[in-house]
Protein backbone atom coordinates (compact mmCIF):
# COMPACT_ATOMS: atom_id res chain seq x y z
CA UNK A 1 0.00 0.00 0.00
CA UNK A 2 2.98 2.63 0.73
CA UNK A 3 4.43 1.82 -2.39
CA UNK A 4 1.32 2.68 -4.67
CA UNK A 5 0.58 5.47 -2.51
CA UNK A 6 4.25 6.85 -2.82
CA UNK A 7 4.31 5.80 -6.86
CA UNK A 8 0.71 8.02 -7.06
CA UNK A 9 2.39 10.86 -5.70
CA UNK A 10 5.67 10.84 -7.46
CA UNK A 11 3.13 10.58 -10.97
CA UNK A 12 1.87 13.71 -9.73
CA UNK A 13 4.65 15.66 -10.33
CA UNK A 14 6.25 13.20 -13.23
CA UNK A 15 6.36 14.58 -16.80
CA UNK A 16 3.02 13.31 -19.02
CA UNK A 17 3.09 10.33 -20.19
CA UNK A 18 1.19 8.31 -22.39
CA UNK A 19 1.12 5.05 -20.20
CA UNK A 20 1.62 5.05 -16.29
CA UNK A 21 3.23 1.07 -15.06
CA UNK A 22 3.59 0.50 -11.49
CA UNK A 23 6.02 -2.67 -10.97
CA UNK A 24 5.24 -3.86 -7.73
CA UNK A 25 7.65 -7.27 -6.54
CA UNK A 26 7.36 -9.17 -3.61
CA UNK A 27 7.65 -12.37 -1.50
CA UNK A 28 5.12 -12.32 0.78
CA UNK A 29 1.93 -10.31 1.17
CA UNK A 30 1.72 -7.00 2.80
CA UNK A 31 2.58 -6.86 6.16
CA UNK A 32 3.63 -3.40 7.02
CA UNK A 33 1.33 0.05 6.74
CA UNK A 34 -1.93 0.26 5.03
CA UNK A 35 -3.53 -2.52 2.23
CA UNK A 36 -3.37 -1.85 -1.02
CA UNK A 37 -6.97 -1.46 -1.20
CA UNK A 38 -6.68 1.72 0.90
CA UNK A 39 -4.19 3.42 -1.47
CA UNK A 40 -6.56 2.48 -4.50
CA UNK A 41 -9.31 4.36 -2.45
CA UNK A 42 -7.37 7.15 -1.24
CA UNK A 43 -4.60 7.99 -3.75
CA UNK A 44 -5.43 9.09 -7.86
CA UNK A 45 -4.66 5.45 -9.80
CA UNK A 46 -6.86 5.83 -12.03
CA UNK A 47 -5.63 4.91 -15.40
CA UNK A 48 -2.49 3.53 -13.68
CA UNK A 49 -1.52 -0.12 -14.52
CA UNK A 50 -0.11 -2.22 -11.79
CA UNK A 51 2.03 -5.01 -12.47
CA UNK A 52 3.07 -7.84 -9.98
CA UNK A 53 6.53 -10.32 -9.73
CA UNK A 54 5.73 -12.79 -6.93
CA UNK A 55 9.07 -14.67 -5.83
CA UNK A 56 8.79 -17.72 -4.18
CA UNK A 57 10.38 -17.36 -1.01
CA UNK A 58 8.68 -17.19 2.54
CA UNK A 59 5.37 -18.09 1.41
CA UNK A 60 3.01 -20.97 -0.98
CA UNK A 61 4.33 -19.54 -4.34
CA UNK A 62 0.85 -20.40 -5.87
CA UNK A 63 -0.95 -18.66 -2.56
CA UNK A 64 1.04 -14.97 -3.22
CA UNK A 65 -0.16 -15.12 -7.04
CA UNK A 66 -3.84 -15.62 -6.04
CA UNK A 67 -2.94 -12.23 -3.20
CA UNK A 68 -0.80 -10.34 -6.24
CA UNK A 69 -4.18 -11.31 -8.56
CA UNK A 70 -6.96 -10.56 -5.82
CA UNK A 71 -5.44 -7.13 -3.77
CA UNK A 72 -2.28 -5.53 -6.28
CA UNK A 73 -3.38 -5.99 -9.71
CA UNK A 74 -5.07 -3.26 -11.46
CA UNK A 75 -5.57 -2.08 -14.82
CA UNK A 76 -6.51 -3.88 -18.38
CA UNK A 77 -3.67 -6.41 -19.26
CA UNK A 78 -2.14 -6.50 -15.83
CA UNK A 79 -0.13 -9.97 -14.76
CA UNK A 80 1.86 -11.26 -12.42
CA UNK A 81 5.26 -12.55 -13.80
CA UNK A 82 6.65 -15.27 -11.13
CA UNK A 83 9.83 -16.18 -10.35
CA UNK A 84 10.83 -19.64 -8.30
CA UNK A 85 13.22 -18.37 -5.86
CA UNK A 86 15.49 -15.45 -5.50
CA UNK A 87 18.27 -16.81 -8.23
CA UNK A 88 15.22 -16.86 -10.83
CA UNK A 89 14.49 -13.36 -10.22
CA UNK A 90 16.51 -11.94 -13.29
CA UNK A 91 14.85 -14.21 -15.33
CA UNK A 92 11.32 -13.27 -14.48
CA UNK A 93 12.43 -9.25 -14.96
CA UNK A 94 13.83 -9.71 -17.94
CA UNK A 95 10.04 -11.58 -19.00
CA UNK A 96 8.50 -9.01 -17.15
CA UNK A 97 9.71 -6.22 -18.69
CA UNK A 98 9.33 -7.97 -21.96
CA UNK A 99 6.07 -8.98 -21.47
CA UNK A 100 5.19 -5.17 -21.07
CA UNK A 101 7.51 -3.60 -23.70
CA UNK A 102 5.79 -6.31 -26.08
CA UNK A 103 2.04 -5.02 -25.24
CA UNK A 104 3.57 -1.24 -26.42
CA UNK A 105 4.84 -2.46 -30.00
CA UNK A 106 1.44 -4.75 -30.29
CA UNK A 107 -0.76 -1.65 -30.17
CA UNK A 108 1.54 0.50 -31.46
CA UNK A 109 0.40 2.66 -34.61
Amino acid sequence: GYALGHAATIFQTAPACLFQTIDVSGDGENNDGFAPALAYRHFPLDGVTVNALAIGASVGLDNLVVYFRREVLRGPGAFVEVAADYDDFERAMRRKLEREVASFAIGGR
